[in-house]
């Protein structure tokens, strides 16, 4: 019975997401190019705003969304691609996304380019 509704315990939780996401992962198709995945997220970006997902206008995006030669401390060879600033206080007062519920998130992808295969 317990089955059918689900994991409870939160071990189980976190091992159903865990599953969750690698399966996902599995099927993701990235590009060769950071350029493009970033690219890819700024079109994703402007649609939420142009659906009102996002509270925010289309030119925030734009501001917010960064690709960088290298993140701090990373590899030479890695991209950052950056999406608003940290905000360790957690005021919502940094530049971040804002989600028309008044949620709001910042985030970082650094990815590693592997010459002619995805990143």
């Amino acid at each position: 019975m317990a089955a059918e509704r689900g994991p409870r315990t939160p071990a189980e939780r976190a091992l159903a997401l865990q599953d969750h996401l690698c399966e996902r992962a599995a099927s993701l198709k990235l590009p060769e190019d950071p350029r493009v995945l970033q690219r890819e997220l700024q079109r994703q970006l402007v649609s939420a705003c142009d659906e009102g997902r996002l509270a925010m206008k289309q030119h925030d995006v734009l501001r917010r969304l960064k690709l960088s030669d290298r993140p701090l401390e990373g590899r030479p060879e890695c991209k950052g691609i950056y999406g608003g600033e940290k905000d360790f206080e957690r005021t919502g007062e940094n530049p971040c996304f804002r989600r028309r519920d008044g949620a709001w998130f910042t985030f970082t992808i650094t990815v590693r380019p592997s010459g002619g295969s995805p990143i």
